[in-house]
């Protein structure tokens, strides 16, 4: 009931805002949950989903190693060498020119799913039946 009532409050302050705002939803309504496809899906198995899971961890502890016990170390030795109390600061634009960099370089994926990210499952039977359970009629 409230809402119904800012709405209208709205409306009569600003009709273009209004009309903008109902523009936005109706597309985000008709993006939020489109059928699913046979090829929607990825057919995964339980180790590849563990060895995935384990080399992700391994490559955390291994980062946060690097930049909590290495970094410390190089930029106290920087300081040494050098004798400039910056020298933090000129690491952390050095890191930051490295980040900028490798997102520069990335591959864009915009609109476009990431490899993995649709739903998993384990057989190809059940890819099917996922399809059939969500559509009448599937597009395969």
């Amino acid at each position: 009931m409230v809402d119904k009532e800012a709405g209208a409050a709205a409306a009569d302050a600003d009709p273009e805002a209004l009309k903008r705002h109902r523009t936005l939803f109706r597309a985000v309504r008709r993006r939020r949950n489109p059928p699913l496809r046979r090829t929607d899906i990825t057919v995964t198995d339980e180790a590849a989903v563990q060895r995935a899971v384990k080399a992700a961890s391994l490559g955390n502890a291994m980062e946060w190693f690097d930049f909590g016990i290495t970094t410390p170390l190089v930029i106290t030795a920087l300081i040494s060498v050098t004798g400039s109390d910056l020298m933090p600061a000129h690491y952390s634009m050095a890191a930051a020119l490295v980040g900028v960099i490798s997102v520069a370089c990335m591959k864009e994926t915009a609109r476009r799913p990431l490899e993995g990210s649709p739903p998993s499952v384990a057989t190809p039977e059940e890819a099917a039946e996922l399809v059939e359970s969500q559509a009448p009629v599937p597009k395969f």
